[in-house]
């Protein structure tokens, strides 16, 4: 069940701490939340990624008409995902490659927004060496903060990695990812 803590990640692409208003700094995040969720016939686990690194987010414009451009990296260090069982989390580690493999890396390479401010975000996600494209909605929302909100599912087997099994039965191969982030 391991596996599913670098899902967490592709949530952070939204968490930085790089923003500009006409040239003047926009407040910085005040929260982060990324989820993700991986099945079992007999367990539903839900982990969360820490700690994630942002590399070049940039958001333009004002509180009014914001604009995330692309394009910027989001990193996770494997020792920071966590799902609150430590034994899993261990097995986790051993299934994404850990210690060759150090982190699981999205590059986004495109954020379009309509004019209702949903975002297409487009990138590649690396996991275990492993690169696929990955594409997901974003929904920004201006309220009394900026409010992102996006998920996606990803297939496990699509970046080589086994599915843990309990008892012998395996997880689902399907993970869901959530990230909200306030501005």
């Amino acid at each position: 069940m391991k596996n599913f803590y670098f899902v967490i990640l592709l949530l952070l692409l939204f968490s930085g701490n790089l923003f500009s208003q006409d040239n003047k700094a926009l407040e910085g995040i005040k929260s982060i939340s990324i989820k993700f969720y991986v099945t079992h016939p007999w367990k539903n686990v839900v982990g969360v990624c820490n700690e994630p690194k942002l590399e070049s987010l940039k958001i333009t414009g004002n509180k009014e008409i914001p604009t995330i451009l692309s394009p910027f990296t989001v990193k996770c260090n494997l020792l920071n995902m966590k799902t609150g069982d430590s034994n899993r989390d261990s097995h986790m580690l051993e299934v994404l490659g850990y210690p060759d493999t150090k982190e699981i890396i999205f590059s986004v390479s495109s954020t379009q927004a309509d004019k209702d401010l949903n975002y297409k975000i487009t990138g590649d996600l690396n996991i275990k060496g492993k690169t696929k494209s990955v594409n997901f909605l974003a929904k920004l929302s201006k309220e009394a903060n900026i409010l992102v909100k996006g998920s996606f599912e990803i297939l496990l087997t699509e970046f080589s990695v086994d599915r843990p099994a309990l008892l012998f039965v395996p997880i689902s191969d399907k993970v869901k990812i959530e990230i909200e982030i306030v501005l």
